[in-house]
């Protein structure tokens, strides 16, 4: 995980379209985060964070904003995962 640099977090409703909710919240990253750190914060995995942003790596960018994943899109997730 690579830490990044800014003052203060924001976290923000996203519209939720479609049969399952794949991203409730939106977080704009700020200086000291990193994935594994928003997962913890928001009670998902790296992993899940990855997957709703598309992102094939833990690369993360100051400002940035970021799809926070409902609960039940990180628990179909992981288990697909573990497929």
């Amino acid at each position: 995980n690579i830490p990044v640099t800014a003052a203060t977090s924001e976290v923000q409703s996203a519209p939720v379209t479609g049969d399952s909710q794949i991203a409730s919240q939106q977080y704009r990253v700020v200086r000291g985060d990193s994935l594994s750190k928003i997962a913890k914060k928001f009670n998902t995995t790296v992993a899940s964070l990855k997957s709703a942003n598309n992102k094939g790596s833990d690369l993360i960018k100051l400002g940035e904003n970021l799809l926070i994943p409902s609960l039940e899109a990180t628990f179909i997730s992981d288990l697909l995962f573990r497929l």
